[in-house]
């Protein structure tokens, strides 16, 4: 009886390419998505695009097949393999909320687990090339999925968001931020209980928050908090649909950055982050005046954290 390898010359060339790409898998796999740079692309870069990215590789050998061009084809499905094993290992160390990341999520319902890796169905190819180098052929693919459908190019395809978000519990009433009439200001409608005490109100048409130095860490529910704790800006504040769609905060480089974006309008409220808060690094405090303002803005007509109107700017 002949072996399967003699028979099939090209399986031999497969299956050693699986082994070179599981090993690939692996050391990317050890390394954190926050600090895997091997697509060029930076943390604040990924969620300002909307686009996680992951880089796959695969050899091929034309003297292990009958046909060069097949040679070509099993280097690039082997780089395509790659590549979205590696965007698994990046999904699961992605930030869902301050203290979670999608793994935690997956280890607490093979229902999630499952989603997450369907979601690899969704994965687009971004680049792809392949080159005869030293007798083989060398192929290299990056693939991307979407964050959520902030971006033109995440319209209509499945994203990361929609699929986990929704298993993400909601705050209790207590837990949500309430001031009191003496905070507020005149022009708030809390204390216009007579027409002389009416004053012109400010239209705010979103919330800058600036936290440069506090070392925030990007995530998919981020909130702006209290000192006490209380829920300023969360799921507790914004449509389900928004954080679906357009996420529950945009982050970006700079102020320029954020005063250029769609979602921004002619009158941002730009405030300053204090300090980190609640379980990790991904929520912002921000002082009792600006927590204040920050309330009146958003019951006036125009409510910009209903429609998820937050931008963080990290450095």
């Amino acid at each position: 009886m002949s072996m399967p390898h003699k028979r099939y010359p090209w399986l031999s060339q497969f299956i050693m390419t699986m082994i070179i790409t599981s090993f690939t898998t692996h050391v990317a796999a050890e390394t954190s998505w926050m600090d895997d740079d091997s697509t060029g692309v930076t943390q604040t870069e990924v969620w300002q695009s909307g686009i996680i990215t992951a880089k796959g590789e695969g050899i091929g050998d034309p003297r292990k097949t009958r046909l060069k061009a097949k040679a070509r084809i099993f280097a690039m499905k082997a780089a395509s393999l790659d590549a979205k094993r590696n965007l698994l290992s990046i999904i699961q160390g992605v930030k869902i909320s301050s203290g979670t990341v999608v793994k935690d999520l997956e280890l607490e319902s093979d229902q999630i687990a499952a989603r997450v890796k369907g979601m690899l169905r969704g994965a687009f190819v971004i680049k792809r090339n392949v080159e005869y180098m030293e007798d083989a052929y060398v192929a290299e693919v990056i693939v991307g999925l979407c964050l959520n459908a902030s971006v033109t190019k995440c319209q209509g395809r499945p994203n990361l968001a929609s699929a986990l978000i929704r298993n993400v519990k909601r705050p209790a009433p207590n837990d949500l931020y309430q001031p009191q009439a003496s905070q507020m200001s005149q022009s708030s409608p809390m204390n216009q209980t007579t027409p002389e005490m009416r004053r012109p109100v400010v239209i705010y048409t979103s919330v800058i928050v600036e936290t440069a130095g506090l070392g925030i860490e990007p995530a998919m529910v981020a909130r702006v908090l209290t000192e006490s704790g209380k829920e300023v800006y969360g799921l507790g504040q914004v449509n389900p649909g928004v954080t679906e769609s357009n996420g529950m905060v945009r982050y970006v480089g700079n102020l320029a950055q954020a005063k250029k974006l769609s979602i921004t309008g002619n009158n941002p409220m730009i405030i300053k982050g204090v300090k980190l808060g609640g379980d990790g690094a991904s929520d912002v405090v921000v002082s009792k005046a600006d927590a204040v303002k920050i309330f009146e803005a958003a019951t006036h007509s125009v409510n910009i954290l209903k429609d998820g109107k937050v931008i963080f700017v990290v450095n």
